[in-house]
C-alpha cells in the first residue's frame, strides 16, 4: 500500500516555527473499479512556541486527482490557540481513482490560513 509525507516549516512573525505535514496512506485497492481507499491528514505543530486568538485559524486537507484535475477538500478544523510543542490535524478518508497503469493518480496537500493578528501565529501557507 503506498504512503507519502511531506513537511514544510512556517514561521510567525516573531520567527517561530511550526512544522505543517500533508501526508496519505493508501488503506485498500477496489481493481476491479480501478480506485483506493486513501486516509489523508493535515498536522500542524508547534516547535516551542504557542499562540492564542480570538480568530479562527483553518488547516486543511486537500487531494488533487490528476487524472480529473481537480482538488477536493476532505476535512478542515478551526484553531484559536495551539500550546508549546502541541499538535492538531484535520483527517478523512476518501476514494480515489487510479491511473491507467492502476497507480494512484494525485496527492495530498495541506493548506494553513492565519486568523487575526497575533505575532506568534504561523503565517498563511
Amino acid at each position: 500500500m503506498a504512503s507519502a509525507s511531506k513537511t514544510v516549516t512556517l514561521h510567525s512573525n516573531n520567527g517561530y516555527g511550526y512544522n505543517l505535514t500533508a501526508s496519505f496512506k493508501e488503506n485498500s485497492t477496489d481493481i476491479a473499479n480501478n480506485t483506493s481507499n486513501v486516509t489523508v491528514t493535515a498536522t500542524i505543530k508547534s516547535n516551542g512556541a504557542s499562540w492564542s486568538s480570538s480568530y479562527n485559524s483553518t488547516l486543511i486537507i486537500y487531494w488533487h486527482d490528476n487524472r480529473e484535475n481537480y482538488d477536493r477538500q476532505v476535512a478542515s478544523i478551526n484553531l484559536k490557540s495551539l500550546g508549546i510543542n502541541a499538535s492538531a490535524n484535520a483527517s478523512g478518508t476518501i476514494n480515489v481513482t487510479h491511473k491507467d497503469d492502476g497507480t494512484l493518480s494525485g496527492y495530498a496537500y495541506a493548506s494553513f490560513t492565519k486568523g487575526g493578528t497575533s505575532s506568534y501565529t504561523p503565517y498563511t501557507s
